[in-house]
């Protein structure tokens, strides 16, 4: 969310970066009470509602002049958090036989638990990689083609490292 409201004040969109910070401010109020140990949770009406609200703000920015294609990919390294994962847990029950819709353990972050990481550090740990998309987002809604492709080409290479490694954890069910 404050990603978006960045890029909505360098867009000169006000009405849409108002909502993004407004969005962030009850975000951040929650997640004071949800970091471990957690005293509420968000559940599946809440991630549906935070995803939604996401989403129209996604599409409502313009990120960029006609001449700087690449800041198009701007709302998907905003998003690349949850982007990642789906695509992470996806390949991961494809690569173990396991249905696609069907609940399972091999989330990013529960396989980081598996492996021995505690819950404040997972957490820590996706606020960075978080942190990591949206700077490079940033820096792509502002930046000339070819210093987007460069940025995207990095960012790619540690999403593909990181996967790599994580896939090689087995997870039950």
């Amino acid at each position: 969310s404050l990603t978006f409201f960045l890029a909505a004040i360098f867009t000169n969109n006000i009405i849409i970066g108002t909502l993004a910070l407004a969005l962030a401010g009850s975000t951040l109020a929650f997640l004071k009470f949800n970091f471990p140990p957690a005293k509420i949770y968000m559940g599946n009406s809440g991630s549906i509602f935070l995803g939604f609200t996401l989403a129209a703000i996604a599409i409502t920015i313009s990120y960029a002049p006609l001449k700087r294609e690449i800041a198009l990919l701007t709302t998907i390294l905003i998003l690349g958090l949850p982007i990642y994962d789906i695509f992470f847990v996806t390949l991961m029950r494809l690569k173990n036989g396991r249905a696609i819709f069907k609940k399972s353990k091999d989330h990013f972050a529960l396989c980081l638990i598996s492996i021995g990481y505690s819950k404040r550090k997972v957490l820590l740990f996706m606020y960075g990689f978080s942190l990591l998309f949206s700077v490079s987002a940033l820096i792509i809604s502002r930046a000339t083609n070819q210093m987007g492709i460069l940025i995207l080409a990095v960012v790619a290479i540690i999403c593909l490292s990181l996967g790599k490694k994580i896939s090689k954890v087995t997870v039950d069910g």
